[in-house]
């Protein structure tokens, strides 16, 4: 059985700011568009995972979302620590 979403709100107890890639700025460097936030479960543990090459890396952890940003390697995320970390899949 699946429940409505507020059933899932206490199981993702952080806030993670999504900002999605636009492209890139006369210096070459990425330019991301306005900063979105979303309630999120994030979990800090390792595990092998397929990057956008197909290639298998090492991933810190992982980031469930309530709701349905669109998520692009190449896009921006902030976690609760402050922390960005490269979006790998």
């Amino acid at each position: 059985m699946v429940g409505s979403i507020s059933d899932w709100l206490p199981l993702c107890p952080h806030t993670v700011t999504h900002s999605s890639f636009t492209g890139r700025d006369a210096y070459g460097a990425p330019a991301y568009g306005s900063p979105a936030s979303y309630r999120a479960r994030v979990s800090y543990k390792s595990s092998y995972v397929r990057g956008k090459d197909g290639a298998e890396v090492l991933a810190r952890g992982s980031v469930h979302f309530v709701g349905t940003p669109t998520v692009t390697a190449e896009d921006q995320i902030t976690l609760p620590d402050g922390d960005m970390p490269q979006i790998v899949s």
